[in-house]
């Protein structure tokens, strides 16, 4: 099965290190925004690639803020684990 990068996201959402970790921390928002609802998984996201999660979270306006750092840096390390598996 092919990685993408809603698995790739959701993986990180059990780590513990979200205060000093961007990732974690937006894996974490977007899965499992409350410890008293279930953890969502990749099937059940309308997005794919790191794209499709900005346009959700920012909306078709563009409204983007802090969350969308994380996103972009979110994006940038996926590429390097996706190179690096290629390999």
């Amino acid at each position: 099965m092919k990685m993408t990068f809603a698995r790739w996201l959701q993986a990180h959402h059990a780590r513990r290190d979200a205060r000093a970790n961007p990732g974690t921390y937006l894996a974490q928002r977007v899965f499992q925004p409350c410890t008293r609802t279930t953890a969502r998984t990749p099937a059940d996201v309308s997005w794919a690639t790191a794209e499709e999660l900005h346009l959700v979270l920012c909306g078709e306006v563009h409204d983007c803020d802090w969350l969308c750092g994380y996103v972009e840096q979110a994006a940038v390390r996926f590429g390097r684990y996706a190179e690096a598996v290629k390999r």
